[in-house]
């Protein structure tokens, strides 16, 4: 296809330290042989959403997020009702996105990609107004979101949502959720909106789940101690958390969540606000630099 001659790249220069950082420099000085790239760091929440939506606004061929996936779902929803594509250097903590798309890690290989490659029309999530590509949850995931410290996370990485795991744990207390799909209502502990196969990181939570298909798979947890959650991470680690006697599973298109406490919301990783909300599919579909096929 025709090479991209403009590109933006919007930047959260906490997100590439060390070898990630090493190889997101690497990558630019490939793009910068085959474009015009005009570099945007961002410094704030809210900045990389503000920074898409202005390049698409200037025409640019393509907005590139390099940072994590809470950089990259800023991007996607800067880019909302836009015909700019995306495009994506992985620098973060998780790097989920990257991996459901199937990028290449070498930066010759993401570079090529970047500049030449083509577009992916994948589904997204909308929570709230705002769309998210991977996964939404209310419970302990969520409140550990909501509780880590971003200047740890800045420093240590995912020791940092360790630490806030540790902390969520000893004060656990299961929540009074309820998962509304169609006309079934199941009260949970714990609720996953899937959009995408893996959580977290490489943990393959919902294999049914695809951004290749416009629906979503919910899993109502129901989790009455901390030892029970415990059980829930090892069943998630060894790729059984659809098994697990404690979750019951229901495809959907749209789930409204309720909650009979304060209950926050996260998607992709951000928080994105508290119960009760109304999550379903984006009739737009998201524009994505990605091999066609994942793998």
């Amino acid at each position: 296809m025709q090479p991209r001659s403009r590109l933006a790249i919007v930047l959260n220069p906490t997100a590439g330290q060390g070898r990630s950082g090493r190889r997101v420099e690497r990558v630019l000085r490939l793009l910068r042989r085959e474009a015009t790239v005009e570099l945007i760091p961002t410094e704030r929440a809210g900045d990389a959403e503000a920074a898409a939506r202005g390049a698409s606004a200037r025409g640019v061929d393509a907005v590139i997020a390099a940072g994590g996936d809470g950089t990259i779902n800023e991007v996607l929803n800067g880019l909302a009702g836009s015909a700019t594509p995306l495009g994506v250097i992985p620098c973060g903590t998780a790097n989920v996105l990257a991996a459901e798309l199937g990028l290449p890690r070498r930066p010759e290989a993401l570079a090529a990609l970047l500049a030449h490659g083509p577009v992916r029309d994948i589904w997204v999530g909308q929570a709230g107004g705002r769309r998210f590509a991977l996964m939404a949850s209310a419970g302990i995931d969520a409140d550990i979101v909501r509780d880590v410290e971003p200047a740890l996370k800045r420093s240590i990485g995912k020791g940092a949502f360790v630490w806030a795991l540790l902390g969520a744990l000893a004060r656990y207390s299961p929540k009074n959720l309820v998962v509304r799909v169609g006309d079934r209502a199941l009260a949970a502990s714990q609720v996953l909106v899937a959009k995408a196969a893996r959580y977290g990181g490489n943990f393959v939570a919902a294999p049914q789940a695809s951004i290749d298909r416009p629906e979503f798979i919910v899993y109502a947890i129901n989790a009455p101690s901390c030892c029970a959650v415990l059980g829930l991470a090892a069943a998630l680690v060894r790729g059984r958390l659809a098994q697990h006697p404690m979750v019951e599973m229901l495809r959907a298109r749209e789930v409204s969540l309720e909650s009979a406490d304060e209950a926050a919301l996260q998607a992709d990783g951000e928080l994105f606000g508290t119960l009760p909300t109304r999550i379903a599919i984006d009739p737009r579909q998201a524009r994505v630099i990605a091999p066609v096929t994942a793998g």
